[in-house]
């Protein structure tokens, strides 16, 4: 939601992103940018001085019309005081680099004396529009001149809503990594712009000093030639002068403050009493480690949202179709039956691109409306789920309970518009824990099955396949195949090309695959060795170890296969350990190196550096995705399509259930008499009280699943570190003939809920403080936390 700017000083939020969007055009990329320009045309101009060109040597009667691939005429009245002169008397001779520049400008933009300060934003994104060495970056940098420098220029604060400011940041990263920058330089650059971008999010003025970055952005655009830069100027100077009183303002406060002092005071008193119990319960790291949800649920900051693929090449008629159909009170989208939501669904084959596609729609609706996205997958822990959703909509409890939970929602949504993405839905009962929103809320889902969007009473929209011209881009896109090599392509190619899209037959996951396979070469016997694998006879055998249901097309299982002989061996092994985890979640890198570096029998081991590499060129072959950063460590996800491959290359070699134990086997020996030890990483340890259960249940070991769910010990931990609904949800993987004890345990849980959650090392008292638990007692692997005897 907008937040106007007071008169008595305050920012919005549309000020901040203005400024922030201004510090990344002017002091992010700038600097680097003429650095490349310098470099680029330096070279690009030698060559130019060569015959037959000559271009340092050109008069009136021999001079360039145009210096190819561009278009655009050279300006010879911008170089060598030619402004001031007739065309007669001209000088064409073009006598550095820096005037090689200038011919890409008008006049009044190309007044910098150098690679410097001096040459403005305007004059790079002129450049880069029109020179050659820069045909790669060319579309970026005319839509960033459009569509992020040009409007941010205009000074129309209500324009920079968070659709428009995440959009901007997208196209100035785009930019960045189009313009074949040194590797070091291109990260150092996008990493600057998604700090900034974070710094937006949370309030730029928090923690750092604004009014002397509103200055030195001031101070960068004093070379700025267009005409729209006083108004930029005159707006910088209103928002300093409000920084000015806010920074006064707060001065006053601190020095002035009773209250303050007084909380002070009583923080002091409590000291000792805070320690005692921060010893036993280490609140204080455990609150602070446990996710924070409250940002999404006050400033309305999109839940979930991943990245959009960098290979993805954009579908706009179909995001603005569903977006047209998602407003709210539109008849069409939906059907409002028995529960609250309406329901909207985009329905696919595997790999069709349904998920991509979701993103893109949320992320575009992210700027009107709070987003929420939740990964269901095919055995989904809703109960985990529906208090995500509940913390993020901004409640404060647990619950234990689905239908309390549900009731909690129906209740808390009816006066907020938001839209909850539910992905790879596979049954219309996971839906239906979800439907109970009301209000303006609506559900977009994606599934394999219409008939899981029918069963919901929901709108369903059937993705198709690709178009020809969207798949060749993609396809191109993914191989890094730039527009001007694509002349350089023999009719063989060419044909080559065509069959290998045929092969595809629009399918987002195998355009991929396969241009990701083809990234480092141009050489036609590479691309017609990947065109062999949907040749080969052995496919069909192939396809017969995977159910039709996953793969209903050879070319999809083709797309993967092609990928995974192509890597090396240790990088072979490494990706079907992906099997091994559960679907649709994000593994930080250090769990994986942790997995990899472990010298277990009959396992490849590989340094943490040696297994970066790997996931590096995993990522690189679109074999996994990188997702958010967890505990400051990079994560990676897997399709679900590429998970089901790694998980039957691993069941057709009866291995499946070993990797998991090993895997177990390294994730508990981090602990020392039950205890996580300090040494290990909090990503870590994060994903050891979570999923140690699943993979437990997953190597086969129910014994030994019965045991931990009934260890007092682990269960107080397991809520410090997670969650109360978590500990219930691990429940989900017993089925065991202790019926009686298992439901007598979780009962117990349940209706100690609140004060469990409140204290977790009052969980033993709690349980076998009630006569009716006596029976625990009596169980052989029964172990107690200490403080209960």
């Amino acid at each position: 939601m907008a937040s106007p700017a007071a008169s008595t000083g305050t920012i919005s939020e549309e000020e901040t992103k203005w400024v922030v969007i201004g510090v990344c055009l002017n002091k992010v990329i700038a600097p680097a940018l003429r650095k490349d320009l310098k470099s680029k045309l330096q070279k690009w101009y030698i060559d130019l001085c060569r015959p037959p060109v000559d271009i340092d040597k050109q008069d009136i009667r021999n001079y360039k019309k145009t210096l190819p691939p561009s278009k655009f005429p050279p300006n010879y009245k911008s170089i060598n005081n030619n402004e001031k002169k007739s065309r007669g008397a001209y000088d064409f001779a073009v006598k550095d680099s820096l005037s090689l520049a200038k011919l890409f400008l008008q006049p009044n933009m190309a007044k910098f004396t150098g690679f410097d300060e001096t040459m403005d934003m305007s004059a790079i994104l002129g450049v880069m529009c029109n020179a050659k060495p820069f045909s790669s970056a060319a579309a970026d940098a005319e839509t960033v001149r459009n569509d992020v420098r040009n409007k941010w220029a205009h000074c129309n604060f209500s324009e920079w809503t968070q659709a428009v400011f995440t959009a901007s940041i997208k196209a100035l990263i785009s930019l960045i990594k189009t313009s074949n920058l040194p590797t070091a330089d291109e990260k150092a650059v996008c990493d600057d712009l998604d700090g900034w971008e974070k710094k937006a999010d949370l309030g730029l003025w928090f923690g750092q000093p604004i009014t002397d970055l509103v200055t030195e952005l001031r101070t960068s655009l004093k070379h700025e030639s267009d005409a729209e830069i006083n108004t930029v100027n005159e707006k910088l100077n209103n928002i300093e002068s409000k920084l000015r009183k806010i920074e006064e303002v707060e001065k006053n406060a601190a020095e002035n403050s009773e209250e303050l002092k007084r909380q002070k005071e009583k923080i002091e008193c409590h000291s000792n009493e805070l320690e005692h119990l921060n010893e036993k319960l280490k609140t204080g790291d455990y609150d602070k480690q446990k996710e924070n949800y409250s940002e999404f649920a006050v400033k309305k900051v999109p839940y979930g949202l991943r990245s959009l693929p960098r290979d993805m090449v954009e579908r706009p008629s179909e995001v603005n179709d569903i977006l047209g159909l998602l407003i709210p009170g539109n008849s069409k989208v939906g059907v409002i039956g028995s529960q609250s939501g309406d329901i909207f669904g985009i329905r696919g084959m595997g790999g069709l691109g349904k998920t991509v596609l979701a993103l893109a729609v949320a992320w575009a609706a992210s700027g009107s409306r709070q987003v929420i996205w939740l990964d269901i997958g095919e055995t989904p822990d809703c109960l985990g789920l529906i208090n995500i959703l509940i913390k993020v909509l901004g409640g404060t409890i647990s619950f234990s309970d689905i239908h309390a939970a549900q009731a909690w929602i129906k209740a808390n949504t009816s006066d907020k518009d938001c839209l909850v993405v539910l992905d790879d839905v596979w049954s219309v009962d996971d839906v239906a824990v979800f439907d109970h929103l009301s209000g303006k809320c609506q559900l977009l889902i994606t599934t394999r099955d219409a008939k899981v969007v029918r069963g919901s009473k929901g709108f369903v929209y059937e993705l198709q396949f690709m178009a020809e011209d969207k798949s060749r881009a993609l396809l191109y896109q993914s191989a890094g195949v730039e527009p001007d090599e694509l002349s350089t392509f023999g009719p063989k190619m060419h044909q080559i090309v065509e069959e290998l899209l045929k092969q595809c037959r629009g399918l987002p996951l195998a355009l991929s695959l396969v241009g990701s396979n083809l990234i480092d070469t141009r050489l036609q016997q590479d691309w017609q060795d990947v065109l062999g694998y949907f040749q080969k006879p052995g496919l069909e055998q192939l396809h017969s170890q995977f159910p039709n249901v996953t793969y209903p097309y050879d070319n999809i299982l083709a797309a993967i296969d092609a990928s995974f002989q192509r890597l090396e061996k240790n990088e072979r092994e490494k990706f079907l350990d992906f099997g091994i985890f559960p679907e649709d979640i994000n593994v930080a890198s250090d769990i994986l190196e942790l997995f990899w570096s472990s010298k277990e029998a009959g396992r490849t081991s590989c340094s943490p550096q040696e297994g970066r590499c790997i996931l590096k060129a995993l990522e690189r072959k679109s074999l996994i995705q990188k997702g958010p950063e967890l505990q400051g460590k990079t994560s990676y996800r897997v399709h679900d399509l590429l998970l089901d491959f790694a998980r039957q290359k691993l069941q057709a070699t009866g291995t499946l259930a070993d990797v998991q134990r090993v895997f177990v086997k390294i994730l508990c020996g981090q602990c020392v008499n039950g205890e996580w030890t300090t040494t290990s990483s909090l990503s870590q340890r994060d994903y050891y009280f979570k999923y140690l259960p699943y993979h437990i249940f997953s190597s086969e070991q129910h014994s030994e699943l019965i045991q931990l769910l009934f260890d007092f010990h682990w269960l107080e931990q397991k809520v410090k570190h997670t969650n109360f609904p978590s500990v219930i949800s691990d429940f989900r993987f017993l089925d065991t003939p202790l019926q009686h004890e298992i439901k007598l345990l979780q009962k117990s849980l349940m209706l100690s809920a609140d004060a469990i959650e409140k204290n977790p090392s009052s969980i033993g008292p709690q349980l076998l403080g009630n006569k009716n638990n006596v029976p625990f007692l009596g169980l052989p692997f029964l172990r107690l936390p200490s403080n209960t005897h």
